[in-house]
């Protein structure tokens, strides 16, 4: 007869299924709040460099549009 098994406790299972690999970061809590004011101020800033590029588009989108239009104003004063 094979002896009983040794009762292992929850964290001691080892099956693959339960098994969880458990790392220890060495950052502070000041570290931690840190990286989150960063990573917020870099959420924010990011679609404002984004934003650029596209009122510039708008920018150039208007001008023509101006442009067509006075265009079409200067040839309807010829036709007159």
């Amino acid at each position: 007869m094979h002896p009983p098994a040794p009762i292992r406790s929850r964290d001691e299972d080892l099956s693959p299924r339960t098994m969880t690999v458990k790392i220890r970061v060495g950052i502070s809590r000041r570290g931690m709040a840190k990286m989150r004011k960063i990573l917020l101020m870099l959420c924010l800033i990011a679609p404002l460099t984004t934003a650029c590029n596209t009122l510039e588009g708008v920018g150039k989108d208007l001008s023509k549009a101006g442009e067509a239009i006075r265009k079409a104003a200067d040839e309807a004063k010829s036709d007159n």
